[in-house]
């Protein structure tokens, strides 16, 4: 089932890729605007049309889900022949599902409805705090490196590696489909194999956790940024371009042979001449702008294309074997970590513990696993693109900053990787914990112990 989930998942990565590589507007030709999904910086696809698709694919599923019974036939066998591994309570726990009329605990079934007889959530939320295995298992969940990834993996690709949108998105679904649904499928298979307790579980993922940790080095892979007239190096003639701007002259693109060309900011048109330097648009190139095509400048006629810079790097193939390897390994936890959470934790509070576990889960990872991406990968921004259109000085007074148009490869690579390694850290020290901590209740058993 979250194997499932996450082929699902990525496959909408592929979708999304062949989206990505149409023109954002239905009718209008790309063609006539001479802007191309792979070379351009203008050119945006058609990011709109995959929400109406998954809107219209959740609106089907609705219907075979609504015919499914309240509880399937074989509910009552299973939790008879269920393994209990409960974390060190005395008392033991509930392992036999309720029958009609037994009183388990704080419960009561009466002719398959459970009935609570006092309320002890408060009691329930203590015991689950108490339950150390439980919540280092929760804190080990590795949620937010996964999350960053399926957010920014693709942005990652596309500026690391300087391909397109689409290219990227397709490379971010390859790559997470297989690892995400093969390391899930994998790890049920070896917990399946070799019948494993809790405290082999928790072997095993410090085994896994330690080896992504390793794999979490790839981020270390990066190539670097283009050649950016005004930005990381001069311009040709040999002037001093401010390299990274200042107050005055913020992106250093202002200089002798285009400063009195009333060049504006905020119109981004990259264009690439004869030796592969890269200009913000013809204006700040000293081209006017009607004879881009042609290559014509003051002073003599040179090679120019209204696009990026061509760019090849030869560590594509490596950074997403790597990137395999880490989504493979982590996702190996997946289902170990599920696994040891439902077998801790007392019968009656196993729908509370995912409960909380997943709200836990998501509340320290997923939510702000974006937000610290995006941050650290904006911090390594060298060229912001104005917003304001009347602004031709190219001063900061009041210009509203809008996207990122070229990164300090390096730095996005090192802050990535940190930010990866801290959280590797912290799930390798909790399973660790949660293998210390752990000790079987009284009545607890399972065949290895035997």
């Amino acid at each position: 089932m979250l194997s499932g989930a996450k082929i699902g998942a990525n496959l909408s990565y592929h979708l999304c890729g062949q989206l990505l590589q149409h023109y954002v507007d239905t009718g209008i030709n790309p063609h006539l605007l001479i802007i191309t999904p792979d070379d351009s910086g203008l050119w945006v696809g058609r990011w709109w049309l995959g929400f109406m698709v998954a809107s219209l694919a959740s609106a089907l599923l609705v219907i075979p889900v609504a015919g499914l019974p309240a509880r399937l036939s074989t509910f009552h066998d299973l939790n008879d022949n269920e393994v209990s591994e409960t974390y060190g309570s005395d008392k033991g726990s509930d392992n036999k599902c309720p029958t009609d009329g037994q009183v388990v605990g704080e419960w009561v079934a009466v002719e398959e409805e459970v009935v609570v007889v006092k309320d002890q959530s408060t009691t329930s939320f203590w015991r689950l705090a108490r339950n150390w295995p439980y919540v280092c298992v929760t804190i080990a969940s590795d949620c937010l490196v996964v999350t960053g990834l399926a957010a920014f993996g693709p942005k990652i690709v596309e500026q690391q590696f300087r391909v397109g949108a689409g290219v990227s998105a397709l490379a971010a679904g390859v790559i997470g489909l297989s690892g995400a649904g093969g390391g899930n499928i994998a790890g049920s298979f070896a917990i399946k194999r070799y019948d494993m307790s809790i405290p082999a579980i928790m072997r095993f993922s410090m085994a896994m956790s330690a080896l992504s940790l390793a794999l979490g080095f790839g981020f270390a892979i990066s190539c670097p940024e283009p050649v950016f007239a005004g930005v990381n190096t001069p311009y040709g003639n040999g002037s001093t371009g401010r390299l990274y701007g200042s107050h005055s002259n913020p992106y250093g693109l202002v200089e002798k042979c285009n400063e009195g060309c009333g060049c504006r900011p905020a119109l981004y048109d990259p264009v690439c001449d004869g030796t592969g330097v890269q200009y913000y648009s013809p204006c700040y190139a000293g081209w006017a702008e009607s004879n881009v095509s042609v290559g014509q400048k003051t002073g003599g006629l040179v090679a120019a294309a209204r696009h990026l810079c061509p760019h090849t790097c030869p560590l594509l193939p490596l950074f997403l074997v790597a990137m395999f390897g880490l989504i493979f390994v982590t996702f190996m936890s997946a289902m170990p970590a599920l696994t040891a959470t439902l077998r801790c934790v007392e019968k009656s509070q196993k729908s509370v513990a995912l409960g909380v576990q997943w709200f836990t889960v998501r509340l320290i990872g997923s939510i702000p696993a974006p937000l610290l991406f995006g941050r650290l990968i904006d911090h390594s921004c060298i060229l912001w693109q104005p917003q304001s259109p009347t602004n031709t000085t190219g001063t900061p007074g009041a210009d509203i900053t809008g996207s990122c148009l070229v990164y300090d490869n390096r730095q996005m690579a090192y802050n990535v990787l940190i930010l990866t390694i801290v959280c590797k850290c912290v799930t390798l020290a909790a399973v660790v914990a949660g293998k210390q901590l752990y000790k079987p209740a009284v009545n607890s058993v399972h065949p290895s112990h035997k």
